[in-house]
């Protein structure tokens, strides 16, 4: 195949042209798209890692999550395991604090799903040895804060199919914040593949 190839171009160099290389925008494109790449990968990896932790010692957080449809990586489930990354600081979270971590991620009905998540939180459940539950928990807690700052560093990150919580205008208001760094991209693209001289 290589000699074909190579003998195509030898005998029928005249119809053929250079390909011209990719421009600085296109480069700085694909620069993008990969570190975005890399983010978001890291993202599954240190949230694989967070699930498996919680599954081992405090399986009751997860349940709590599930009942209530939030992701492990959404900012309220990441603020709550924070502040209540073991069982017994969780049997100490007041209902209040977690009406205010429903509602800075701008949940509906925050007063009836604070109540499940602290009912979920407090049930009785087996127990690790206080030792590894700590260990577990300061795990919990680095993955926790590696999972804040590779969100907060991803391009694009209000591009987010918006959670049916939210209520109709706060639902517009993401699409239009999510629009704006969509128009960037496709006027990046365009300028990229605009031809130039051959």
């Amino acid at each position: 195949m290589t000699h074909v190839l190579a003998e195509i171009v030898r005998l029928d160099l005249d119809h053929h042209r250079p390909v011209a290389g990719d421009s600085a925008q296109v480069e700085r494109l694909k620069m993008i798209a990969r570190t975005r790449q890399t983010l978001v990968w890291d993202r599954t990896r240190h949230a694989q890692r967070l699930r498996a932790a919680l599954r081992e010692y405090f399986p009751a957080a997860l349940d709590a999550l599930a009942a209530e449809k939030l992701e492990l990586t959404d900012p309220d489930a990441l603020e709550l395991l924070e502040r209540a990354p073991d069982p017994d600081r969780a049997a100490r979270l007041s209902q209040s604090k977690i009406v205010g971590i429903l509602k800075r991620a701008r949940r509906r009905d925050v007063e009836a799903r604070a109540e499940r998540i602290q009912s979920v939180l407090r049930a009785p459940a087996l127990r690790q040895p206080p030792v590894l539950e700590s260990a577990y928990a300061t795990v919990a807690t680095t993955q926790i804060r590696l999972l804040v700052g590779i969100i907060a560093q991803l391009p694009g990150r209000d591009h987010q199919p918006p959670s049916p919580d939210r209520a109709p205008s706060q639902r517009a208001a993401v699409r239009g914040r999510a629009q704006r760094p969509l128009k960037m991209w496709r006027g990046c693209a365009r300028s990229a593949v605009r031809p130039g001289p051959v």
